[in-house]
């Protein structure tokens, strides 16, 4: 719909409050000529090439003036399941050209990206089950992707404490089933949602219950999954799995990413599983990719910086012939000519305890 503008409104916004629409009227078969066809169809064009633009000229306003554009978002943002009352998740969820549905919610992401001082209560909850609901019921491949980052932004501007709904649980569960896609890009995306979630919001017993992995999903699991075992059917498994039998640099580096990030969070899940995640770093310190590289040299400074920080607790654990084991893989890698390779190295280094340095010769 067109609206009136608002003369007080700083930013020549419209108001949404007209009863003139731009919507158009369709005919039956038997009322259309070829040249009425046409003619449709061109109206069609236009109309979509409008939606367009004013999608790009909304995008353009909100990178230039966030603040400004703060007090008009419930002009854009209420979702009525109605498809003549428009809003930017009305198009994400029913708007037929692809290309509209990819615009509108790379506007969305725009408005949510450093958007947490201005996310109220209500506008979040609108966003999470909006997202949700278009994730569900879209088909196309890079839609679902764009869908996927968007949720990624909108959980890093999100203040779950604010919201009774448990957001953080319902986000990870729908990302779960799309590490099993067959797409790479999108087990990328979903793999990094789960990530960011981890960092934010970091569970033991997610990482470590059993999945309850859907029928259509399950050949797609064991295809991947390294423990045979059925009650190994475990995030943490799933994760070490993919590592080992993807063929996907994106995946397996967004893999090895996870894993830093649990070491940071949980040593003892790193503990329990060192034996085959040992392997993984002698793998990804092995590969040709330096992304893989720099993620695997991540997940030892992690580890040793969280072991650190408590070693008086666990000196037991973590003795002298631990630590000569792993400083090896430090010493590999600091003569790389990748500098993100040897800093990340030098950070390993530091985490060394003092005491183990004084027994060293």
């Amino acid at each position: 719909t067109i609206g009136k503008r608002d003369s007080n409104n700083k930013l020549h916004l419209y108001k949404n409050d007209s009863n003139i629409s731009l919507s158009y009227t369709v005919q039956s078969d038997s009322e259309i000529s070829d040249s009425d066809f046409s003619n449709s169809k061109v109206k069609v064009d236009n109309y979509n090439k409008i939606k367009l633009n004013a999608l790009y000229c909304l995008q353009a306003i909100i990178k230039s003036s966030p603040k400004l554009f703060y007090p008009y978002w419930d002009m854009f943002i209420p979702y009525v399941n109605d498809k003549s009352n428009k809003s930017l998740l009305s198009l994400i969820q029913n708007d037929p050209i692809p290309q509209v549905r990819a615009t509108a919610i790379t506007t969305l992401t725009c408005m949510v990206d450093g958007a947490k001082p201005y996310l109220s209560v209500a506008t979040d909850s609108l966003f999470h089950n909006g997202l949700l609901y278009a994730l569900k019921t879209e088909n196309n491949i890079s839609i679902i992707n764009l869908i996927i980052k968007c949720i990624c932004v909108l959980v890093q501007n999100s203040s779950y404490d604010k919201i009774s709904t448990n957001y953080p649980v319902i986000i990870r569960d729908n990302m779960v089933p799309l590490i099993f896609h067959d797409d790479d890009k999108i087990k990328e995306s979903a793999l990094h949602c789960i990530n960011i979630l981890l960092d934010s919001h970091f569970d033991s017993y997610f990482l470590t219950k059993n999945l309850d992995i859907p029928k259509k999903l399950l050949k797609s699991f064991e295809n991947i999954n390294v423990f045979k075992e059925k009650d190994n059917y475990t995030i943490i498994n799933t994760i070490i799995s993919l590592i080992k039998k993807t063929e996907s640099n994106i995946v397996k580096t967004e893999s090895y990413s996870i894993l830093s990030t649990i070491a940071r969070h949980d040593i003892e899940i790193i503990k329990e599983n060192w034996t085959i995640i040992k392997e993984l770093i002698d793998s990804g310190l092995n590969d040709n990719n330096d992304l893989i590289k720099i993620n695997t040299l991540k997940v030892l400074e992690s580890y040793t910086q969280a072991i650190n920080l408590n070693y008086d607790q666990r000196h037991e654990n973590f003795n002298l012939e631990w630590w000569e084991d792993i400083i090896n893989y430090f010493l590999t890698q600091i003569n790389s000519e990748n500098p993100i390779i040897r800093a990340t190295s030098c950070d390993c280094i530091s985490n060394i305890p003092e005491t183990i340095f004084e027994q060293m010769n």
